[in-house]
C-alpha cells in the first residue's frame, strides 16, 4: 500500500546537517511516509552515509550530473509513491509532530485545498538558537498575494497534493534562484492553499552555501520570474514597481548596467512603497547600491531619454 507521504530531500556536499534533516524525518510521530533522498551529485561521503541507515523507509537517488536543486526535487517527485508530497531541505530540520499535524488538517474535510504550510522558527545554523518566529497567515486563493511576497518562505514549509504537481509538471529547472516561488504561484493558481499557525520547522539562517546568497542568480531567477509571470504582475503597478526594484538592486551589485537602466524608472516611481514594505530591497541595500554606481552615473543612467526605450 502506498505511503500517505512522500518526503523529498535534495542535497549536495552537506552530509553533516544531512544527517540532522533525516533524522527529523525519521522522529515523525507519523509514520506513514517513505523518505526520498536525492543526492545532487555529490562528492563526499553522502551516498555512504545514506545508504547504512537502516531503515526501510528510505530510497537513495544519486543524481549522476548535478541538476541544482529543481532537478534534485523533480528527480523525487516523479518518483513519489505518497498521495502527498512533503520537502525538507538538507539543512533545515522538522519538529515531530510535523507530518501528524498536516495529516489531521488533510483529513479535515479540505478536499478544495491542494497545498498547506505552516509557520516555522529562524534559527542560528549552528546553535540552532531560536531567532525570530515567522506567522505569515496567508490562506484561500494566494496566487496574485504569492506574486508580491513569498509567505509560504521555504519548501521546507509545505506538502503538496503529488497530482498538482504533476499536473504542474514540476519545478522549472531553469530557475537557479526563485524557483520555490514559481511553483507555490503555479500550485496556488489551482488550488486554494491552507496556513497552519503552529511553527513546525526550524529553518537556519546564516549558512554560507545558501543560494539565496547569490546576487547574480538572484537577478537572473527575478528576471525570468518576471518574464514568466509578465501577464500577472502587469495587473498591478504595485507589483511591477516591486519586482522591478529588486532587479535594479541585484543589478547594481552585479555591475548589469543595461538591466539597470531598464528597471529605474519603475524603481523610482515605486520607490516610497519599496522601502516601507520590501525587506531585503530596505534602505540600506538600496543606498549602498546608490552610492556603488555614484562614480558611474553616467553609464548606470545615461541621459533621460534612455529611460523611454
Amino acid at each position: 500500500m502506498p505511503p500517505f507521504f512522500t518526503v523529498i530531500i535534495p542535497t549536495h556536499n552537506r552530509v553533516n546537517m544531512l544527517g540532522e534533516a533525516i533524522q527529523s524525518v525519521l522522529n515523525q510521530s507519523d509514520s506513514d511516509f517513505e523518505l526520498i533522498v536525492v543526492d545532487d551529485h555529490s562528492n563526499d561521503n553522502t551516498a555512504q552515509y545514506v545508504k547504512k541507515i537502516n531503515d526501510t523507509r528510505i530510497k537513495y537517488i544519486l543524481n549522476d550530473r548535478k541538476n541544482g536543486g529543481g532537478g534534485a526535487r523533480n528527480a523525487g517527485i516523479f518518483r513519489a509513491r505518497g498521495e502527498w508530497v512533503a520537502f525538507l531541505d538538507d539543512d533545515d530540520l522538522w519538529m515531530p509532530e510535523k507530518l501528524a499535524v498536516f495529516r489531521k488538517e488533510i483529513l479535515r474535510d479540505n478536499q478544495h485545498i491542494g497545498l498547506f504550510y505552516t509557520s516555522f522558527f529562524i534559527c542560528d545554523s549552528e546553535t540552532l538558537q531560536i531567532k525570530s518566529t515567522i506567522k505569515p497567515n496567508k490562506a484561500g486563493w494566494i496566487s496574485q498575494d504569492l506574486l508580491y511576497k513569498n509567505y509560504i518562505a521555504s519548501f521546507s514549509c509545505v506538502v503538496i497534493r503529488t497530482d498538482l504537481l504533476h499536473k504542474a509538471e514540476g519545478l522549472d529547472e531553469r530557475f537557479l534562484s526563485l524557483q520555490d516561488l514559481d511553483l507555490f504561484v503555479r500550485i496556488a493558481e489551482r488550488t486554494q492553499v491552507g496556513f497552519i499557525e503552529e511553527p513546525l520547522v526550524y529553518i537556519r539562517k546564516g549558512h554560507p552555501n545558501r543560494i539565496s546568497t547569490s546576487m547574480q542568480k538572484k537577478l537572473d531567477g527575478t528576471l525570468l520570474f518576471r518574464a514568466k509571470h509578465a501577464a500577472a504582475i502587469a495587473q498591478s503597478r504595485k507589483l511591477r514597481h516591486r519586482i522591478d526594484s529588486q532587479i535594479f538592486v541585484a543589478a547594481l551589485h552585479t555591475k548589469a548596467w543595461k538591466t539597470a537602466r531598464q528597471t529605474f524608472p519603475w524603481t523610482l516611481a515605486g520607490l516610497g512603497i519599496d522601502l516601507k514594505n520590501m525587506g531585503w530591497v530596505a534602505t540600506d541595500s538600496a543606498w549602498a547600491g546608490y552610492r556603488h554606481a555614484r562614480s558611474l552615473s553616467e553609464n548606470l543612467l545615461g541621459s533621460t531619454r534612455n529611460f523611454a526605450d
